[in-house]
């Protein structure tokens, strides 16, 4: 790092929220919340060229905010904080390729488990975690955690998941959540 900006490429789409990064550095997803889009940076030539990186935008639903690329790297599951909506997007084709209803408040942080096998996402609005089947887009459970649950942090070993409540001023850990048989844990308030 040489203290100095490498790199600014807009957006031109509104109120642009959170980032996510592919492991090899060379895709980059950004939600668009005033726009309903997410932006899609695809790293073309070397990255201190000038127009290394290309953009997408693909429209998806109202106001995106969480998103999370699989490990895979091959989907990018999209919370829709204005719909209660999980939007999916084929990350190679940068098109959605499908959307389901979620019952929540306001999907505010989605977060993939290190397997991909779940995928959690963090409602605002109903206070809750709800925990997603990444193969069949059920739901498998829902845990109230308190009002205005936000921000995810899940453990390298996929077994624990760090929930920030802010209006409570609490972080609630989900426990084993990837355990042999699937079995999902009740939340503690830490």
């Amino acid at each position: 790092v040489t203290d100095h900006v490498v790199w600014i490429m807009g957006t031109g789409q509104d109120t642009t929220h959170n980032l996510v990064v592919s492991r090899d550095g060379k895709m980059i997803f950004t939600a668009n919340r005033g726009s309903h889009t997410v932006t899609a940076f695809e790293l073309t030539g070397a990255p201190e060229a000038y127009n290394a990186w290309r953009s997408t935008i693909i429209p998806v639903c109202r106001s995106p905010q969480g998103l999370d690329l699989s490990p895979d790297g091959k989907e990018l599951w999209v919370g829709c904080r204005g719909s209660n909506e999980m939007a999916i997007i084929n990350a190679a084709e940068k098109k959605v390729s499908g959307m389901f209803p979620t019952q929540t408040g306001q999907l505010a942080r989605v977060r993939y488990t290190p397997d991909g096998k779940r995928v959690l996402a963090a409602d605002l609005g109903k206070g809750e975690l709800s925990i997603w089947d990444a193969a069949t887009h059920q739901e498998l459970k829902r845990l109230k955690l308190g009002s205005y649950a936000e921000g995810i942090l899940i453990l390298p070993d996929g077994k624990r998941a760090l929930i920030v409540v802010t209006t409570d001023d609490n972080v609630a850990e989900a426990m084993q959540i990837l355990v042999a048989l699937g079995r999902i844990y009740a939340a503690q308030t830490l």
